[in-house]
């Protein structure tokens, strides 16, 4: 008698998935370029024409812009961009590519934590669901809407998906007794396309070596499967720094104090601050409610080591690595996923060294696979009513689904962008001067202009941007004695910055603001 057919798993859980990946975002699709997207986008020839498969390899991430000879390299992100720059290069099919990618990575959450939930967890293992719904709930977090948003936020999630992709395959591999050369090769191959979309994936090997210890109590493999296994993984790192090292060198491009004021700050107070910086990144996780892209000088000021930034971070450490013992004696799965979060961040946490930012919300796009990994294990663990899981995690996709589609609306237009960061960080003084900057020139309203530099001067009074541009808006509104005060003010400010900092140390803005990191 022939055993009965095992029933065909059903597509539909996937095909929601999907669609709760793209739903908050169809108010984002008929917005239009801005920011550094327009840097990168317009007008630069090579990107619309002349970048390969081949050429992108060569170049640093900003060639072709007024920005070139950056230390940033992704030639993986460039070349999608090139793609789709020659299928279309209207915004809105930049923005619905972006949309397709947020929902390819949520799937691709989805068949990880799947993979991860497979593996012998004690008595304490959710259901299959748990995965279903970590996936849900990152398909709608806003936290990871800038990295959406935003189309060079293309990179974060090239990253990630390859990555996670990279990593489904490595667990799969702790499953087999023998070397799985081609599963191997293979997931090499995606560490390494990861890594040339964005540096940060290099936060997959502390990822990796996490999984290694976790799951090291109920899985073992052999030492020398272990090391060849490593070796093809570094294999990869090394091939992506060779080309990174060939193409942009070893030197650091200075980071501007505006962007990220940790560049000011002596190496402790910088790992206190960058300690501090993460547990803020868990608050805005949980509470994804005040929304910017720019939390950088001076909204978030760099608390000072003595008496108490030193004191702070150690006793956040000390209550991370305190939640993450009590996880580890009930389930090594949410250890892991715990970990998985600040693990993240291991390259843009400014820890190593300092980037391009101090904060940003798009950083968060990978370690959110944690975090909502985590949020569909604990959902699914309760031991609730299948109706009041449901209802729980309908409530939640809907709030946060419906915060995320909000969000869309404010990049509607560039005053609508920087009026909505000046509303939910109103002492950014790049956002409050960025304003300031589209009111005087791309709306024509110098009156309206200079509020939001007055507040940008208030804050920082030797900024030579904000006051050349309100003497400027002092000019234009017929005020003259007030455009010739603040024009005395912009010059003398420029003169103490050049005094301040050496050449090539990056001036907190005297010459105009950098790329985003």
């Amino acid at each position: 008698m022939r055993p009965a057919p095992k029933p065909k798993a059903s597509l539909l859980p996937w095909i929601a998935l999907a669609i709760l990946a793209v739903v908050p975002y169809l108010t984002a699709l008929p917005d239009p370029i801005l920011h550094d997207d327009r840097v990168l986008l317009r007008n630069n020839a090579w990107i619309a024409s002349q970048a390969n498969a081949v050429t992108v390899f060569g170049h640093d991430f900003w060639f072709g812009t007024g920005r070139a000879r950056s230390d940033l390299y992704r030639p993986v992100t460039i070349l999608s961009l090139a793609w789709n720059s020659r299928l279309s290069d209207s915004p809105m099919s930049f923005r619905a590519v972006n949309s397709a990618l947020h929902a390819g990575v949520t799937l691709c959450v989805a068949w990880v934590l799947s993979l991860l939930l497979s593996v012998p967890d004690g008595d304490r293992s959710p259901p299959p669901v748990a995965a279903w719904i970590g996936a849900a709930v990152f398909a709608v977090h806003p936290l990871a809407s800038e990295a959406v948003l935003w189309i060079v936020g293309r990179a974060e999630m090239l990253a990630a998906g390859f990555g996670l992709l990279a990593f489904g395959l490595f667990i799969r591999l702790g499953r087999r007794q023998d070397l799985g050369g081609g599963a191997l090769a293979l997931s090499a191959t995606l560490f390494f396309l990861a890594l040339c979309s964005k540096e940060s994936a290099a936060a997959w090997l502390v990822i990796g070596a996490i999984w290694c210890v976790v799951r090291s109590s109920s899985i073992e493999t052999p030492r020398p499967m272990l090391i060849a296994r490593s070796t093809a993984y570094a294999g990869a790192f090394g091939l992506f720094f060779v080309l990174r090292t060939s193409c942009v060198g070893w030197g650091k491009v200075a980071t501007v104090f505006v962007d990220n004021p940790l560049v000011a700050a002596g190496t402790l107070t910088r790992w206190a601050n960058a300690v501090l910086l993460l547990g803020f990144y868990a608050i805005k996780a949980i509470f994804p409610i005040r929304l910017s892209i720019d939390w950088a000088f001076d909204e978030i000021p760099v608390v000072p080591l003595v008496p108490w930034g030193g004191l702070a971070a150690v006793l956040l450490l000390v209550m991370w690595g305190g939640v993450a013992a009590l996880l580890w004696r009930r389930s090594r799965l949410g250890t892991f996923l715990f970990l998985f979060f600040p693990a993240g961040f291991a390259v843009t946490g400014n820890i190593v060294t300092t980037i391009g930012t101090n904060f940003a919300e798009r950083l968060a796009y990978l370690p959110l696979v944690g975090f909502c990994g985590l949020a569909g294990y604990a959902l699914a663990s309760l031991g609730w009513s299948r109706r009041a899981i449901t209802a729980c995690v309908a409530a939640l996709v809907v709030l946060w689904g419906a915060r995320t589609a909000a969000r869309g609306l404010d990049y509607r237009s560039a005053e609508a962008l920087y009026a909505a960061t000046a509303r939910a960080t109103p002492r950014a003084v790049k956002s409050l001067v960025s304003l300031g900057l589209v009111r005087l020139h791309t709306a024509g309203r110098p009156d309206l202009a200079i509020p939001p530099l007055e507040r940008a001067v208030a804050i920082w009074p030797d900024y030579p941007r904000a006051l050349n541009l309100l003497a400027e808006a002092y000019a234009r509104t017929g005020d003259d004695e007030r455009a010739r005060d603040y024009a005395a003010r912009a010059e003398a400010a420029a003169a103490k910055l050049r005094e301040m900092f050496n050449p090539g140390a990056g001036s907190p803005g005297a010459e105009g603001d950098p790329p985003s990191r």
